[in-house]
């Protein structure tokens, strides 16, 4: 039988891979997700949690929360500047 684990492991793999592909809509909607320090705190502790059960998830976790961490750095946002003079 698979485990539960191995599925979880598979799909954030599939999801480190396809995180560049994401439109931008998405990323927005993600990136409000790790835009809050309480939200940062909460993820944080949650993927700490998740270390002590299982390292190999663990640690794929850690990684697709750094690489959210970096995707926010990008302008994504939907804002535009009518006032800026060209």
């Amino acid at each position: 039988m698979i485990k539960i684990n191995n599925i979880v492991f598979i799909i954030l793999i599939i999801i480190l891979i396809n995180i560049n592909f994401v439109n931008n809509d998405k990323k927005f909607k993600i990136n409000l997700l790790v835009e809050n320090n309480i939200n940062k705190i909460l993820l944080s502790i949650c993927i700490l949690f998740l270390v002590i059960e299982d390292v190999k998830l663990g640690v794929l976790s850690f990684l697709l929360f750094f690489i959210l961490l970096q995707q926010k750095d990008k302008n994504i946002e939907k804002f535009v500047n009518y006032y800026k003079k060209k």
